[in-house]
């Protein structure tokens, strides 16, 4: 087995080195290169936009930055509706023939994207006075306006990514994302220097339109460069098929941003923004090292969708083998690690989020298996079961964190944000529990 293994590396390696993508080995190599390429610039990249800000923001004004940000992404997520994944499920398929039309699928998703984007952004602009001032009674409210174009721009940015994602053109993922990283890392800073001997709310406004601009300019990058493609007619029985596969996958799109961010969403109620701060400080670093670790999943998906039998479960076993090697490194360093890396990253001032780093180690684990499972079945045309399994986690997880933040943060709000915490963790073990259990049964 470890002389097996050795063999496989050692014949990525050789590939990497001498530029040899054939086939569909050579394809995945050059995919997850790329791919990993892109995610250590984008979580280089986030790692240290977020210690920049966190440290001139510092814990309170960094909680209410990540208060606005989470409620704008909650928003967004109504843009795409799983648009993206389609997207890529059909251009991928039709590429792949001799007289494939992607132009149909293309043009009809692009003007549905431009409605929802549209629609969604007002929405979350009319409605951002109501959110600030009486669900959260926290100071957002000119940061929510400009959320208004980062949901416009990161749903445009998201769309023209799966068009590349689903022609294996990973390459321009990578430019893509080092023009976001170093406008963001430009402008924000600027933003809040200028912006600081102001009001909290005007610096909350100016890293949020600044955001936004950095989105424009890289999905403005990627529609530059999109191949041409001829415009074609598309009939209603192909919409209908399409809107068939799309309520799936909205439903597992919006299960899937809930999951994610309901904890902030309901601490954002019940604690003082600086907790928020301390538990998103945590969050960052743990998503800046899942990318590490779940790199394979968006890099597979075209691969999965295209293969079948034993080279399917072939591929798919070792993936996740990989990935949970991974995982475990990471957690363990983190878990040992944990007040030595806020240390160092984040300063004195959050040192309370030390226990919240440690529980949240475990998602490097959960979050990349989940994301393997998750991609396997989706490409083999079960996004309706993928849906129901994350609709039922996502309701489990509001529920506890909705239960463990109200019941503790009487006690204290730091209490509360470890509640919501360890809520987040189990509701994601079941998630992945189920995935592992069906997938066991239905061999």
């Amino acid at each position: 087995m470890i002389q097996e293994q050795k063999k496989e590396v050692l014949g990525i390696i050789r590939r990497l080195r001498n530029r040899d993508f054939s086939g569909n080995t050579g394809l995945a190599v050059k995919n997850s290169a790329y791919n990993l390429s892109t995610s250590l610039i984008a979580k280089i990249g986030s790692l240290l936009f977020t210690v920049i800000i966190a440290r001139m923001l510092m814990p309170e004004l960094f909680g209410l930055y990540s208060l606005a940000l989470s409620t704008t992404v909650l928003f967004a997520a109504f843009s795409d509706l799983g648009i993206g994944t389609v997207l890529i499920k059909y251009l991928a398929s039709e590429s792949s023939k001799k007289k494939g039309n992607i132009g149909k699928y293309y043009y009809y998703l692009l003007r549905l994207k431009l409605y929802l984007s549209i629609g969604v952004s007002l929405v979350l602009v009319l409605g951002a006075y109501l959110i600030a001032n009486n669900y959260y009674h926290k100071p957002i409210f000119f940061a929510l306006l400009a959320g208004g174009l980062y949901v416009f721009a990161n749903s445009m940015l998201g769309f023209f990514s799966s068009v590349f994602q689903a022609f294996n053109d990973f390459k321009k993922f990578l430019v893509k994302e080092v023009i976001f990283q170093v406008l963001r890392l430009v402008l924000i800073p600027l933003a809040i220097f200028l912006a600081l001997k102001y009001s909290s709310e005007l610096v909350l406004f100016s890293v949020m339109l600044s955001l936004a601009i950095s989105f424009f300019f890289a999905a403005l990058y990627l529609y530059l460069n999109v191949p041409r493609i001829a415009k074609s007619s598309i009939s209603l029985e192909e919409k209908k098929k399409i809107l068939l596969f799309i309520l799936p996958m909205s439903t597992t799109i919006l299960s899937g941003i809930f999951f994610g961010y309901v904890d902030t969403i309901i601490l954002g109620r019940f604690v003082e923004a600086e907790f928020i701060g301390y538990y998103q400080a945590a969050l960052a670093l743990i998503g800046s090292a899942g990318a590490f670790v779940g790199f394979t999943a968006g890099a597979l998906f075209p691969l999965f969708s295209q293969m079948k039998g034993e080279k399917l479960n072939l591929l798919f076993k070792r993936s996740k083998k990989y990935t949970l090697l991974l995982g475990l490194a990471g957690m363990i360093a983190s878990l040992l690690l944990s007040r030595i890396i806020i240390l160092v990253i984040y300063g004195s001032p959050y040192l309370q989020a030390v226990n919240i780093l440690r529980i949240f180690s475990v998602l490097l684990v959960l979050d990349s298996l989940i994301g393997i499972y998750t991609t396997f079945y989706i490409s083999q045309n079960k996004p309706i079961f993928v849906a129901k399994i994350l609709v039922f986690s996502t309701v489990l997880n509001i529920i506890l964190n909705y239960f463990f933040i109200s019941y503790l943060v009487s006690n204290s709000h730091y209490l509360a944000t470890i509640g919501a915490a360890c809520a987040t963790i189990i509701a994601k073990i079941v998630h992945l529990c189920i995935l592992v259990l069906t997938k066991n049964i239905s061999r």
